[in-house]
C-alpha cells in the first residue's frame, strides 16, 4: 500500500519514480521532484518521457487487493518489465514452482 501511495503523491508533483534492482544486492527507488512550484514544465510527464531500463526483469507482485497489484503492473511494466501477479502466497509459491519447472525465472518478488 505505501508504494501506491507514494506513486500517487509523485504522479500528482509531476516527478518520476525509477526503480533499480540488482539480484543479490538489493533495490534503489529515485524520486524525483520539482523543487519549485513555480517549474517551466506546464504540464506532467507522458508516458514517452519515462526511461525504461535495460535490465528487463520477470517480477512476481503479491498483494490481497487487486487495485494494488494493478497499479503496481502498470508502473513496472511502463519500466518495460514482465509482470507477474498473486493474490496470496499460496498462489504465490504455486506461480513460483510454475515458472522454475518450466525453466523460466522470476527475477524479483514484490510483496507489498
Amino acid at each position: 500500500m505505501a508504494l501506491a501511495i507514494c506513486h500517487s503523491i509523485i504522479r500528482k508533483h509531476c516527478g518520476y519514480l525509477f526503480l533499480q534492482s540488482e539480484v543479490n544486492i538489493g533495490t534503489t527507488f529515485t524520486i524525483y521532484l520539482h523543487a519549485s512550484a513555480q517549474s517551466t514544465q506546464s504540464t506532467c510527464a507522458t508516458e514517452k518521457d519515462i526511461v525504461k531500463s535495460e535490465y528487463k526483469a520477470t517480477i512476481m507482485v503479491m498483494d490481497d487487493e487487486s487495485m494494488i497489484r494493478n497499479m503496481a503492473k502498470r508502473m513496472l511494466e511502463r519500466g518495460g518489465h514482465k509482470v507477474v501477479l498473486a493474490e496470496n502466497g499460496q498462489e504465490a509459491i504455486e506461480l513460483y514452482n510454475e515458472y522454475f519447472e518450466s525453466g523460466r525465472s522470476i527475477d524479483i518478488t514484490f510483496w507489498i
